[in-house]
């Protein structure tokens, strides 16, 4: 099961697999149909990781709107609430989805301060059931004396580090393996 389902007419392939490099840098797993493995029969890969995507992402373009493969999965995910539109070029989108709120990455070159690539990042969060993207796990939550285990924290706010427990954190987490060291000794 992807986190991500990416959802594009086949003349906008280059912008979706640029979402898709870019929503995996973050850690989620995205499945879009360049996924398909040769044998499979296309329709059934694809309806089938679409009704099980956390999210599924429909980049809306000058192709798309008319695209009666996109709108059907605009329309499959829309049912459970998974659906997290985005427009990449400025048109009217069709009548069924007029009345979602839609991420703008009309321009977007990859930039993940970009504030419709923000958008995006929270419409995504927000189908998984939270209001924020997912933080990473705080070292004092896990204790082991073998292993210890650090999330990673899906941040779309493209800040160097935000990916990476703060400073103080680090620090109290260092103090404790050392303590924790120490004592299996």
């Amino acid at each position: 099961m992807a986190d991500v389902f990416i959802s594009y007419a086949s003349e906008d392939r280059d912008r979706a697999g640029k979402l898709a490099s870019a929503l995996t840098t973050l850690g989620w797993s995205v499945w879009w149909d360049r996924e398909i493995i040769t044998g499979q029969t296309f329709d059934q890969a694809i309806e089938r990781e679409l009704e099980t995507a956390k999210s599924v992402v429909v980049l809306w373009s000058i192709r798309s709107v008319e695209s009666e493969w996109v709108k059907n999965e605009a329309s499959l995910a829309s049912e459970p609430g998974v659906l997290v539109p985005a427009l990449i070029d400025s048109v009217k989108l069709p009548l069924e989805f007029r009345r979602k709120q839609t991420a703008d990455l009309v321009g977007w070159r990859g930039d993940p301060s970009h504030t419709g690539f923000q958008a995006l990042c929270e419409g995504i969060a927000a189908s998984f059931g939270s209001a924020a993207p997912r933080q990473p796990v705080h070292p004092t939550e896990r204790h082991s004396r073998s292993a210890v285990a650090v999330g990673r924290s899906h941040s779309c706010n493209g800040r160097p580090g935000s990916d990476r427990l703060q400073d103080a954190s680090m620090a109290h987490f260092g103090a404790g393996l050392s303590k924790q060291s120490r004592r299996a000794r």
